[in-house]
């Protein structure tokens, strides 16, 4: 489906068009942009819980260390 030419377009007709125009460029920049930005968000989800679970997993394992070595 093509656009009338704005050429041969009323003025007001012809700003519309291009408005109508500029929209679905933006709308199809939207749609094939959207898929890599939320891969990163979620790998930016991930890294971010894999840095809050460290710590509480070393003190988890330094905590067991050390009630092995209190029972002997």
């Amino acid at each position: 489906m093509h656009a009338p030419s704005v050429a041969r377009c009323p003025p007001g007709v012809a700003y519309l068009v291009q408005l109508v125009d500029q929209l679905d460029r933006l709308q199809l920049e939207r749609e094939t942009s959207t898929p890599s930005l939320f891969v990163e968000l979620q790998l930016d989800r991930l890294q971010l819980d894999r840095a809050k679970s460290s710590p509480s997993e070393e003190s988890a394992v330094l905590q067991d260390e050390r009630l092995q070595e209190d029972r002997l």
